[in-house]
């Protein structure tokens, strides 16, 4: 269920070319526009985090991970 819940929110992020905590609940999500990026959501509130360079955020880990391990578009 949480997967899909990341994966319908990547959509509407898509879609809508932006993320919001607002409407998101807590947890760690991908940067709709930059692979390197995530953001954690606590309380409503947005925190941007970037990963070590070489390195993108895996949404299925929670984690920078090493490119080849990641989808990324």
């Amino acid at each position: 269920r949480f997967l899909f819940v990341v994966l319908f929110l990547m959509l509407i992020c898509l879609i809508q070319g932006s993320f919001s905590c607002a409407s998101a609940d807590d947890g760690t999500y991908p940067d709709p526009t930059d692979c390197a990026k995530f953001i954690q959501c606590y309380g409503g509130r947005e925190y941007k985090k970037t990963c070590p360079p070489g390195l993108f955020f895996n949404p299925k880990i929670k984690a920078c991970d090493w490119p080849q391990n990641v989808q990324c578009a």
